[in-house]
């Protein structure tokens, strides 16, 4: 029997339809090994087993999905290691070992020791057997040699891993949702999505560029994206090199989420991960497991958890409760998704109720997301209410995210600069207190601390920019060192955002500045030029930041030109009818309007 890979299964044993199998007798009997071989496979050869802990003794359980991965993974490192001709055959060709010759469940002799035991005056009766025997063992060499010639060619192609590189594309496609909830559908693959943005390894395609794809094959722009579907936008779009196809399921209490890797061009599938969770609340500690076998896969070398996400020094008894908040306090202080660190925050505070730093982040997560104060009012209380048992650096940040929260903008000043005083390099204080400032009016204020937050975080994209952003009007010397810094920290796939369209025209702007009218527009129209080239968002920010630049400086034609690049039909006709402002053109402006 065959996987869906095309590569041979270990075994043909299939207890159960949900792919699990419920005990180490039917995983050797799976693998066609014995309970022996299984276990020593698992301690020396990570054979994937999951447990269920007991208060006396551990069940174990697998599932062949992940077997059949291992097995292949298994064959391609020893192909890797000896050469095709030398690799392991498979299971059913593989000769026993003496442990391998014990019955299923451990217990037994082994052959060999069986046959010593037999009298010596039996043997001669197997004298007309041995030429036999030799004869076909000449036949299955002759076999074997055939087989191996005219299918290595095979084999080989197989074996062949997936082309993906640094930056390239992948294409996550619409999960299955096959627990009748709902809720799940477009949450898993979303989360997917959002974990794996966070690599600097692979690209995500956004779904503008799927829209794209969408309006050449002629299909509606919400078509449901399923595994058919994004194979063929794959194949059209040419540059996404992996399409991720999912299904979440739920037994019982229990959800499994299963996630395949899919090569486009050939559509076949490369690897396969399959994650437990206890009900929906740990779907997205799920989904982050399955985003970083996703990347090893894919080529991405991962950090060490303690280095990827070191522990953030704040008060609480409980270490996984610090870990989920250490992970939370990562996605918002970068570009993650203050949905997931809600998420993690939550299971933050279950594991240690007396958590108060957890709860003020939470107010900010869900706060974050403009949702009402109501929300997270309560979970600020409880902040404030458990502050006075934590450090002197926690008490003042919680002091001042409260009454910023409540719109208590002059006490919240006032306790984020007590902790800047004793705490300058406090990075939420001066995240925060910058906020403030910028929402007081205080500009100057507000880009300094822009700057030291910058500082502070010297490889942050976002933070930096920022600061180049909120420096520019105030200090363009200063400015510049910032924009050169941001310039080199642009990810690959930040060409969506407007902003690296602003960094694109700062030169231009200075050039300007400085009476280099000639330069500032050669600058521009090189980025004019460069708008037809690309789509989506990036198409949109480009063309809205050059046109901006040349109303900027009255050169009303050529922003015209750039606004009727911008995809959005709605957004292209509300700037144009700026240009009919500008122009003082009223019938042009109604018109824009009305449309």
């Amino acid at each position: 029997m065959s996987s869906a890979s095309g590569v041979p299964r270990p075994g043909a044993s299939e207890p159960g339809s949900d792919g699990r199998l419920d005990s180490w007798k039917e995983i050797a009997s799976y693998l066609r090994r014995s309970v022996r071989s299984a276990k020593r496979w698992e301690k020396e050869q990570q054979l994937p087993i999951h447990r269920h802990h007991h208060d006396k003794r551990d069940s174990v359980y697998a599932y062949r999905a992940e077997l059949d991965g291992w097995w292949n993974n298994r064959r391609t490192k020893l192909t890797d290691q000896h050469g095709a001709q030398d690799a392991a055959p498979p299971p059913e060709a593989a000769p026993p070992t003496e442990a391998e010759t014990l019955d299923a469940s451990g217990v037994g002799e082994p052959e060999h020791k069986k046959e010593v035991a037999r009298p010596f005056s039996r043997a001669p009766r197997k004298a007309p057997l041995i030429g036999v025997g030799f004869a076909l063992a000449i036949a299955l060499v002759g076999l074997v040699a055939w087989f191996s010639r005219n299918s290595s060619h095979a084999a080989a192609e197989w074996l062949r891993p997936l082309p993906f590189k640094a930056r390239d594309w992948v294409l996550i496609a619409d999960f299955e949702n096959r627990t009748g909830e709902p809720l799940l559908d477009g949450t898993l693959e979303y989360a997917l999505a959002r974990e794996l943005s966070n690599s600097r390894y692979v690209n995500v395609v956004p779904r503008a560029r799927i829209a794209d794809a969408l309006r050449l094959m002629r299909k509606p722009l919400d078509t449901r994206v399923d595994a058919a579907v994004g194979g063929e936008v794959c194949l059209r779009d040419g540059q996404i090199r992996a399409l991720l196809t999912g299904r979440v399921e739920k037994f019982g209490a229990k959800y499994l989420l299963s996630v395949d890797i899919v090569e486009p061009k050939q559509g076949t599938r490369v690897n396969g991960f399959t994650e437990e969770s206890e009900g929906k609340e740990g779907s997205l500690t799920a989904v982050r497991r399955i985003s970083d076998r996703v990347r090893e896969t894919l080529g991405e070398t991962l950090p060490s958890e303690s280095s990827e996400t070191p522990l953030v020094k704040v008060t609480t008894s409980n270490l996984r409760a610090l870990q989920l908040y250490s992970r939370a306090d990562s996605l918002m202080a970068g570009s993650g998704s203050q949905a997931a660190a809600e998420e993690l925050l939550r299971q933050a505070v279950t594991e240690d109720t007396n958590f108060a730093s957890a709860y003020i982040q939470l107010a900010h997560a869900i706060n974050y997301q403009k949702r009402p104060v109501e929300e997270f009012r309560p979970y600020a209380e409880t902040a404030i209410r458990l502050s006075e048992s934590t450090t002197e650096r926690e008490r003042l940040f919680i002091r001042g995210s409260y009454y910023e929260l409540l719109g208590q903008q002059e006490k919240a000043i006032g306790a984020y600069e007590a902790l800047l005083s004793l705490y300058p390099d406090d990075f939420w204080g001066t995240n925060n207190l910058g906020g403030v400032y910028y929402s007081e009016g205080r500009f100057r204020d507000a880009a300094e601390l822009e700057i030291r937050r910058a500082d502070l975080r010297p490889w942050d994209f976002r933070a930096n920019y920022t600061a180049a952003l909120d420096l520019a009007p105030l200090d363009r010397v200063r400015s510049r060192l910032y924009v050169q810094r941001a310039r080199a920290l642009v990810p690959p796939d930040a060409i969506e955002d407007f902003d690296v369209a602003w960094l694109e025209l700062f030169p231009a702007a200075e050039a300007w500045l400085d009476g280099n009218l000639t330069g500032a527009l050669q600058i521009a129209d090189g980025l004019a030029a460069k708008i037809d080239s690309l789509s989506g968002n990036a198409r949109k920010g480009f063309a809205q930041g050059t046109a901006l630049f040349y109303l900027t400086l009255g050169r009303l034609e050529a922003a015209a030109l750039c606004y009727q690049k911008i995809p959005d039909p709605l957004l292209r006709q509300e700037q144009l009818a700026r240009v009919a402002l500008f122009r003082n053109d009223r019938r042009a402006l109604k018109q824009h309007l009305l449309a």
